[in-house]
Formats: C-alpha cells, structure tokens, sequence
C-alpha cells in the first residue's frame, strides 16, 4: 500500500464561501463517500483538499473527524497537513468593515476556553482573538459588548469547536475569517434562516420576501457583500497556503 499523501486541508461551511477558490486551486476530482462534499484540487501541481463541511458544529466536527481517518480516494490515502477553517464572520469592532481578513492568533468561546494558533499570517490579514457564539448575534450594540468584554475582533458559530477537535488530536491548525457583516449593521435570524445544507435556498427567499417585501434592499445588500467577502477570502487563503508552504 503507498504511503498518505500529506496535503493542506481547506475547510469551509457554505458553497458561497468557496466561490472564488476555485478560481486558483481547479478541483480535479469530487471525492467521495465522506459526510460532506469534498473536492481533490491543485494549483500548480500542489494538491489540496476542498471540504464544504456543512452548517453547524457537528457538521464541522464530521467533516475533521473523516479526514483524520485517512480517507481513501481512487486507491489513494490522504492525510492533511494542516488544517485551514475559512469563512464569514461578523465583526465586533467598528473598525472592521466588510471584506476584511482575521487570522485568529486565539479562538476563545462564551465560557472563556481559549485555543492559540501560531501559524503565520500572510501580508495584509490581520492577527487577533476570534470568538464563537453558541447563539446567533445580530445586534449591533450586543456586538460591540461582546467585542469589549472578550477583546475579540469577529464573531462565528463553529471555529472553537473545530479548534478543540484539531488541539486534541494534535494537528495544525488556523482559523481565517473574512468581514461580511459590519458591526453597525443589525442581521436577523430570518436571514441566517435562508441557508439550509451550506447554500441559500431560493425558496425561502421569495416566502420571506412574499411576508416581509420590505427586506430586499437588505438582502440585495447581503449579497453584494458576500460576494465581495468571499472573493478577499479566496486571496486570503491563497496567500496563507503560500505563505505556509513557503514557511
């Protein structure tokens, strides 16, 4: 049997973050038989793994716990090298703004339970504390309380959870979170709501808009700031994949 081929694992939980990842690292070949998508991809001759995990901590938890077990694709094991969660967050301090990269130096949750991560940040992203909410935060004043009290910059759902599961087994790991919501800038759980699987359902767009018209300019807004979120955290990941094997 050949030996596990050690690669950089790229984690992300919806579709439109990977978006523009794509665009550099071309997927080769879809694997299967994992609990979420994943895509076999190479820039250059460089293989990288691709995994859209899914909304949610145990989705994300799944997704590490397969590619720790050594996946097998086409006769051939993997073996990630380092692990890299991407994606949006909400920002905590007004001096972010939307398209903003964070390299998370600590993941801290509610409780106070802490993860460092000295992997290197490229140039141009920024270093500092990444919370994770065990609920939704969408108010604007309750961000900037949070961002006070714990001394984060950016807010998500997942990332202490997949820093725990990493620090338990011994890999490396970082967490790179891109700005695509402001902190002046209320969202709601009926948007969060449109996502199911890692992608916005169309259907539930046009129900919510049939009830509440009154939110397309906000949504519209959204879009256009996922998109430009998604494209800097292509960059951003490009250049922490460089700058890692660089290093």
């Amino acid at each position: 049997m050949s030996l596990p081929l050690h690669l950089p694992c790229i984690l992300f939980a919806l579709e439109r973050e990977r978006l523009f990842i794509h665009d550099t690292y071309c997927i080769d070949c879809e694997m299967r038989g994992g609990p979420c998508r994943g895509f076999l991809c190479a820039m250059n001759g460089q293989p990288t793994l691709v995994i859209e995990t899914g909304v949610g901590v145990e989705r994300a938890l799944r997704a590490v716990d397969w590619l720790l077990s050594h996946p097998v694709h086409e006769g051939r094991t993997y073996q990630p090298s380092v692990f890299l969660f991407a994606g949006f967050a909400g920002a905590l301090a007004s001096s972010l703004h939307v398209g903003d990269l964070i390299l998370a130096d600590e993941v801290i949750d509610m409780h106070g339970n802490r993860w460092q991560s000295p992997l290197p940040a490229p140039p141009g992203v920024r270093r500092g504390r990444l919370l994770t909410a065990d609920r939704f935060i969408g108010e604007p004043a309750e961000k900037l309380a949070l961002g006070e009290q714990h001394g984060a910059l950016v807010v998500d759902m997942e990332s202490a959870a997949f820093a725990r599961r990493c620090h338990e087994r011994g890999v490396p790991w970082a967490c790179l979170r891109v700005v695509s919501d402001d902190v002046s800038v209320p969202f709601t759980t009926e948007v969060a709501d449109l996502v199911e699987d890692g992608k916005v359902r169309l259907g539930r767009v046009v129900r919510l808009l049939l009830r509440k018209p009154w939110l397309l300019p906000k949504l519209l807004r959204l879009a256009r700031q996922t998109r430009l979120a998604a494209r800097r955290l292509a960059d951003g990941v490009v250049q922490f994949l460089k700058c890692s094997s660089d290093g």
